[in-house]
C-alpha cells in the first residue's frame, strides 16, 4: 500500500528531460485522499502532472467518478490486469511515478509509528503506475494509481498490518515498464530486495490529518522521547 509520499528533491538525477517537470513546492507530505496532481512520466517520456487516483473511463457521473477515486489509489499489480477499473490502463497505459520517499505506519497494538522510507543512495525513487484520461467536472484530466507488491523483508517489518509496499522500478528497468510487453511488465511486479531501501521514524504528529503536515519535518528523523523514571 502507498497512500502518502513525497517529491521534494532537485530535478537533478531524473530519467528524461527535466526541463518541464513541476516539482511540488513544498513536497514534503502528499495524501492520496487529497487527489493532488504530482509528476508522472509516460511512454511519451515527457514528465507532466497527473491527479493520483486513477478514475476509469466508464464511470460516468461526477459522484461515481470521485468515489471510485479514493479506492484506486493503489492497484494490486497481481490482479490489475482483472479489475475493471485497471484493466484497460493495465494493458494501454503503464507510467512511472516520481517520490523522493514514501510514508508507512508500523502497528504495534493501537500504537502507529510512522515512517520514511527512501533509496538506499539515490534520490528518487520510481514507483510503478497506471495512468487513465477521464472528462472530470468538465475538462479532460490525467489521472493514475500506484501499484502494488508483497512486501519486502525491511517492509514486512514496518508495514506490519498489511504486508504491502509500492513496487519499485530500478533504473534498468524503467524502459521496460514503459515500452515493454503486458508479459514484461508481469515479470517487473515483484519487490525490490531489502538493500535498496532504507527508512527511519518520523514525527507521530503525522498521524493528524488535521494539521498541515505538508513541512520540512514530516521526513525528518525522529527520536522518541524516552519516559521519564518515578524517582
Amino acid at each position: 500500500m502507498c497512500f502518502s509520499y513525497s517529491v521534494h528533491q532537485s530535478k537533478n538525477a531524473l530519467p528524461f528531460d527535466p526541463n518541464n517537470l513541476q516539482i511540488p513546492i513544498p513536497g514534503f507530505f502528499f495524501s492520496g485522499f487529497d487527489h493532488p496532481n504530482l509528476p508522472i512520466c509516460t511512454s511519451n517520456e515527457r514528465w507532466e502532472l497527473a491527479e493520483w487516483g486513477l478514475i476509469p473511463s466508464w464511470a460516468q457521473s461526477t459522484e461515481q467518478q470521485r468515489e471510485l477515486q479514493n479506492v484506486t489509489l493503489n492497484a494490486r499489480s497481481e490482479t490489475a490486469s482483472e479489475k475493471p477499473a485497471f484493466i484497460d490502463a493495465w494493458n494501454k497505459r503503464p507510467c512511472i511515478v516520481l517520490a523522493s520517499g514514501f510514508f508507512e505506519w508500523q502497528h504495534h497494538g493501537k500504537m502507529r509509528m510512522p515512517h520514511y522510507i527512501q533509496h538506499k543512495t539515490e534520490p528518487y525513487l520510481w514507483f510503478a503506475g497506471l495512468y487513465e484520461d477521464v472528462k472530470l467536472e468538465s475538462h479532460w484530466t490525467r489521472t493514475y494509481t500506484i501499484l502494488t507488491c508483497e512486501a519486502n523483508g525491511i517492509m514486512s517489518e514496518i508495514h506490519n498490518a498489511k504486508n504491502r509496499m509500492p513496487l519499485i522500478l530500478n533504473n534498468s528497468e524503467i524502459q521496460t515498464w514503459l515500452h515493454g510487453s503486458i508479459q514484461d511488465r508481469k515479470q517487473l511486479c515483484m519487490p525490490q530486495p531489502c538493500n535498496f531501501l532504507k527508512a527511519h521514524h518520523v514525527n507521530p504528529l503525522l498521524n493528524k490529518n488535521s494539521i498541515n503536515r505538508n513541512a520540512p519535518w514530516a521526513v525528518e528523523s525522529y527520536q522518541k522521547p524516552q519516559t521519564e523514571l518515578p524517582f
